[in-house]
């Protein structure tokens, strides 16, 4: 999981990167992007952020209830409908 983190942020740094280089206000003498336009440079770097993000997205949803319910039990207080979780003890 770690790397696909990892993954996320070094595309979405990328994509960013190129959108500021491809902005014009930086000026950048790097051959391979004075070669394509400013359009396609802004387009290829938008499309980077949103895959960076969506990979950040996916790899971060976990549940901390599936977590929790496999190394800990709750403790219930009460009996019946009026039983109340207050607290958890590890198995």
């Amino acid at each position: 999981m770690a790397i696909n983190k990892i993954l996320g942020y070094v595309l979405s740094l990328v994509g960013l990167a190129g959108i500021v280089l491809s902005s014009g206000k930086v000026n950048a003498n790097i051959p391979i992007l004075s070669a394509l336009p400013a359009n396609t440079i802004m387009i290829i770097s938008g499309i980077l952020v949103v895959a960076g993000i969506a990979i950040l997205i996916v790899t971060g949803k976990t549940t901390h209830s599936a977590k929790q319910a496999g190394d800990e039990v709750p403790i219930y207080e009460g009996s019946g409908k009026k039983r109340k979780i207050v607290g958890y003890q590890r198995k």
